[in-house]
């Protein structure tokens, strides 16, 4: 694999580590920063992942986030994990832009674990990567 998509599984690996941290820690432990920030993480994990993929496949390098949401919808790889990337982009947003907003334990737990995790194995299955 070329450097770019290593460094972007890199820093995909490091954002879901700590959202998994948080979102596996038990319930009423982690504060409510911890969440939001959390979901930020597994948004841009996802963001990483797609990156990895885009840039190892095709050299493409998205400018924004609309430019990469249109591969992820035009491309029929990615397209199928299009709903779980959107949710995460969805609370990504909220938690960060929604004054008052705060993303609870068990949805967190289950962003990362169900959408993150879709996200992940279909990158890793195209790249044939070991991506934990």
């Amino acid at each position: 694999m070329d450097d770019t998509t290593d460094l972007h599984l890199l820093t995909a690996r490091l954002n879901q580590q700590f959202a998994t941290q948080v979102a596996d820690s038990p319930l009423g432990a982690p504060s409510g920063g911890e969440l939001n920030w959390a979901a930020v993480a597994a948004f841009y994990a996802a963001v990483h992942y797609v990156n990895a993929c885009l840039w190892e496949v095709a050299r493409i390098e998205p400018r924004n986030h609309g430019d990469r949401q249109k591969h992820i919808a035009t491309w029929p790889m990615l397209s199928l994990f299009l709903p779980e990337y959107l949710a995460l982009f969805d609370y990504g947003f909220r938690v960060r832009y929604v004054a008052g907003f705060q993303i609870r334990h068990d949805d967190l737990h289950a962003l990362v674990a169900q959408n993150l995790s879709v996200v992940r194995q279909t990158v890793e299955r195209r790249l044939g990567a070991d991506v934990p």
